[in-house]
C-alpha cells in the first residue's frame, strides 16, 4: 500500500469536490455479453458465479484508481483489492463472504468455495474486518434484470470501496446479457475508468480461455 501525494496528485481539484458531497458516490448500469464466458463454464465445470467474481475483481486490480481509499483526509493505494461477496445460507438469507484475490483461478476458485462453504454454516450476519478498507463489496441478484440499483450505504464520504452487481441473463438473439452494476467514489474514479473497467471485464468474458487456469 502507498500513499498518495495530494500536493501532486492531479485529481485533487476534483477530490476536494465531489469529497464535499453528503453522497460522492457515480452509479452505472449496462449491459455485459456473458454467452462465451457461460458456454466454456458449462464445459469445464466451472460454477459461473465464481468465474463472473474472478472476472469483476481482476478487471478492478487492473485500474489503480479502483484500488484507492480515503483514509481520514489521505488517500491511499493498494497492491491489490478484494472480494466481500454475499452467499445465499439457510432460509434464503445472505450473509456475507470474503476471499483474497489471486490471479492464480484455480487458487481462487477453491478459496471461494471453501469459504463459502464455511459461510453458510454460520446462523448470524457476519460483518467486514472493521477499518479495512481493501475491499471490493460484490453481491449477484439472479432472479432479476434490472437496469438501475442502489446500495444501502452510511453517507461517510469517507467510504470509497466500489460495489459492484450482476443480475438475470437474458437471451436476446442468440447470445446472452447480464446487467452489471459499477458505483464507485467520483472523488476517485470517473466514467472514464468506468468505461476501462467495462472493456477489462467485457474483453474476459468474451474469451475466458484467456484468463481460467483449466
Amino acid at each position: 500500500m502507498k500513499t498518495i501525494d495530494m500536493n501532486d496528485w492531479p485529481r485533487k481539484s476534483h477530490f476536494d469536490f465531489f469529497s464535499a458531497m453528503d453522497y460522492p458516490h457515480l452509479n452505472l448500469c449496462y449491459d455485459v455479453d456473458i454467452t462465451a464466458t457461460r458456454i466454456f463454464a458449462k464445459e469445464k465445470g466451472f460454477k459461473l458465479f465464481n468465474m463472473i467474481l474472478y472476472f469483476s475483481s481482476y478487471a478492478a486490480n487492473q485500474i489503480p484508481e479502483m484500488k484507492t481509499r480515503i483514509r481520514n483526509d489521505q488517500v491511499v493505494e493498494h497492491e491489490l483489492v478484494h472480494p466481500s461477496f454475499t452467499v445465499i445460507g439457510e432460509n434464503n438469507i445472505f450473509n456475507y463472504c470474503e476471499t483474497k484475490f489471486d490471479y492464480d483461478s484455480r487458487r481462487f476458485f477453491q478459496e471461494v468455495d471453501e469459504n463459502t462453504r464455511k459461510i453458510k454454516l454460520v446462523d448470524h450476519l457476519v460483518l467486514d474486518e472493521p477499518d479495512r478498507d481493501d475491499y471490493l463489496f460484490i453481491t449477484a441478484l439472479p432472479w432479476i434484470k434490472f437496469t438501475s440499483i442502489q446500495h444501502p450505504i452510511n453517507l461517510d464520504r469517507n467510504d470509497a470501496v466500489p460495489r459492484l452487481s450482476w443480475g438475470r441473463f437474458t437471451p436476446i438473439n442468440d447470445r446472452y446479457w447480464m446487467p452489471y452494476s459499477f458505483q464507485v467514489h467520483h472523488g476517485l474514479v470517473d466514467g472514464y475508468h468506468a468505461g476501462l473497467f467495462y472493456e477489462t471485464f467485457q474483453e474476459m468474458l468474451s474469451r475466458p480461455e484467456a484468463y481460467i487456469n483449466d
